[in-house]
């Protein structure tokens, strides 16, 4: 048994975003075989008997990396990767989130400067965990290629390790979203019939995921334009409110989303908004009131490495999904008949693919079979083996010539661009405030 610290960088409380749902499913999940802290940036509602939750700040994530064995997180602080170097930390670096791609378009209602400075920030912060990792993680065997080039861009795969692991699999594995496994009881009402914008009688479309900038809900609205001049019943229905964690960047999706279901008169008749979060424990409820699953984005460079990992609530729930074709979660979809996959920006076809479904019970039925059978495939402890394996056998891979003192100065001159960035978006009040709580401690 080691100690095992899984570090979540996302809010972990019961109304937590997908990363934080991670952390909290790894924790849970390497508890069965080892010692576990997890290490959360909040205050949490949340208790575990199986693992120790840790408040953290810099200080404290300190004598956490000190008195463990192994370290697993997404964005190590930089400020911290020199002390795990040098004390050589076995750390496991998920790269599951293509952060620096998602990047080029997080803040695209921004100028071009503030857009430009964020996406050389992200670069920089996957360049260190690159350096510093000893086993990374990723979602899909696309990102799996996209990872191994930065890897070899960076020095990373030589021959003396190619020569012992050709296929770099003690290197970086795929470890992708999972779901629980046990399939969901419906506890309580709280869609149909409930809202009182949706009746018990309706067929229902969710978005159980963000309103991020690399997806398109505006397609799907006008979509539904269209689908409500044939069928009144048919509501979509998007889940996701506002992001749980205030330190993110905020997107203009959600808003643009919002003035276009009501420019087309469709806001709170046809397309209905859920103002909150819904907590981790009742997201099963809402997916098991409803008929069809969606998850629509364009055809751009992000899509081609994401990984949608709401859309697994939706096979965990034997929800039968509408998906936008170019991802891997798209593949799956077809692969095993778990719903439908329309091309990307095609208004048209959508609303067609969604009257085709809503019109058939007995498609629909299939699908539902066919989410039953994949859902036994996809679970939390089938899914991260890569990672129970490294922490079974952790084993420090990193260049040894890695030189923490250039590991500490690349730190600190990522905090100075970070900070500089906070102040152009945020003002200095909020830009010392955010920095001032991740480096002295919790109160």
């Amino acid at each position: 048994m080691s100690k095992v610290l899984v570090i979540s960088n996302d809010r972990v409380n019961k109304k937590m975003g997908g990363t934080a749902i991670r952390y909290w499913e790894f924790a849970r999940m390497l508890s069965r075989w080892h010692d576990v802290t997890l290490a959360v940036p909040n205050e949490t509602d949340l208790a575990s008997s199986s693992f120790f939750i840790l408040r953290y700040n810099l200080g404290l994530l300190k004598k956490a990396i000190q008195q463990t064995d192994i370290v697993v997180a997404q964005r190590l602080d930089p400020l911290l990767l020199p002390l795990a170097v040098k004390l050589r930390k076995p750390l496991a670096v998920d790269l599951y989130s293509p952060y620096p791609i998602e990047s080029l378009s997080w803040l695209a209602h921004r100028n071009l400067r503030l857009r430009t400075l964020f996406a050389a920030l992200e670069l920089s912060m996957a360049r260190l965990q690159l350096h510093a990792g000893d086993f990374f993680m990723c979602a899909n065997e696309r990102q799996r290629d996209f990872w191994i080039g930065a890897l070899m861009a960076l020095g990373r795969i030589t021959p003396r390790y190619y020569d012992r692991d050709p296929n770099l699999l003690d290197l970086i594995g795929i470890v992708p979203f999972g779901m629980p496994a046990v399939f969901p009881r419906h506890t309580r009402a709280v869609l149909k019939g409930v809202d009182h914008r949706i009746q018990a009688t309706d067929t229902v479309l969710i978005w159980n995921g963000g309103l991020w900038s690399w997806m398109d809900p505006l397609t799907l609205i006008r979509a539904m334009a269209e689908v409500s001049c044939v069928r009144k019943d048919i509501k979509l229905f998007f889940m996701g409110g506002k992001n749980p964690n205030p330190n993110l960047f905020q997107m203009s999706m959600a808003d643009r989303a919002v003035q276009l279901s009501r420019e087309l008169n469709l806001l709170d008749k046809v397309v209905v908004f859920n103002e909150n979060w819904i907590p981790y424990e009742e997201r099963h409820n809402y997916l098991l009131e409803s008929d069809i699953g969606i998850s629509i984005h364009p055809c751009h460079v992000e899509t081609r490495f994401s990984y949608r990992t709401r859309v697994l609530d939706c096979i965990w729930t034997h929800l039968p999904s509408i998906v936008s074709d170019g991802d891997a979660t798209s593949t799956l979809i077809a692969e095993k008949g778990l719903g439908v996959v329309v091309r990307s920006g095609d208004v048209h076809g959508l609303a067609r693919a969604i009257l085709d479904l809503a019109d058939n019970p007995e498609t629909l039925s299939t699908f539902r079979e066919n989410n039953a059978r994949t859902a036994g495939e996809l679970t939390w402890e089938k899914v991260s083996v890569p990672l129970q394996d490294f922490c079974g056998n952790p084993r420090v891979l990193r260049d040894k010539s890695l030189d923490p003192g250039w590991l500490y100065a690349s730190g600190v001159v990522h905090y100075m661009r970070r900070g500089f960035l906070e102040m152009k978006m945020n003002g200095v009040r909020k830009a010392f405030e955010r920095i001032y709580s991740r480096i002295f401690p919790v109160a």
